[in-house]
């Protein structure tokens, strides 16, 4: 499976420690495996569509923030973090409606076989393991 800019980011953070992927789908089990492991700094990359940055994954970034926020140990945090933070506060009253008004949201909405995808990838945590890259570049379920 490939994706517009999602394997093109993965690849990019190969180097990396630890790679998880994560998303509305998962968002739970991703904040619990970061908070468990509790690394020393954590960088969150939004893949973006069409190289340009995605609403829908401002906003899953926002989420995450905020599972992430208030527990022990938590270092210094970036104003694009609280940017994406307070986004999402202000869209989670209504998920659907911003992720569905989004630049992809509204191209995968007028194609009939992806109609569907908007609102299934905006449910939360139906998914309840991390997903990693491994070091042979392959995605694993990490419970």
């Amino acid at each position: 499976m490939t994706t517009t800019n999602g394997t093109r980011a993965l690849r990019s953070c190969a180097h990396a420690k630890t790679v998880l992927i994560g998303s509305f789908l998962n968002l739970q089990a991703t904040a619990d495996f970061i908070l468990r492991a509790s690394p020393e700094n954590l960088l969150l990359i939004c893949s973006g569509t069409y190289d340009q940055t995605a609403y829908e994954d401002a906003l899953g970034a926002g989420a995450l923030c905020e599972l992430l926020r208030n527990h022990p140990g938590q270092a210094q945090v970036s104003d694009s973090a609280k940017m994406v933070a307070e986004l999402y506060s202000v869209a989670k009253k209504d998920l659907l409606s911003a992720a569905s008004s989004s630049r992809n949201g509204t191209r995968l909405s007028a194609i009939p076989e992806l109609r569907e995808d908007v609102p299934l990838c905006v449910q939360r945590d139906i998914f309840n393991f991390a997903a990693m890259l491994d070091q042979d570049g392959k995605v694993k379920k990490v419970p």
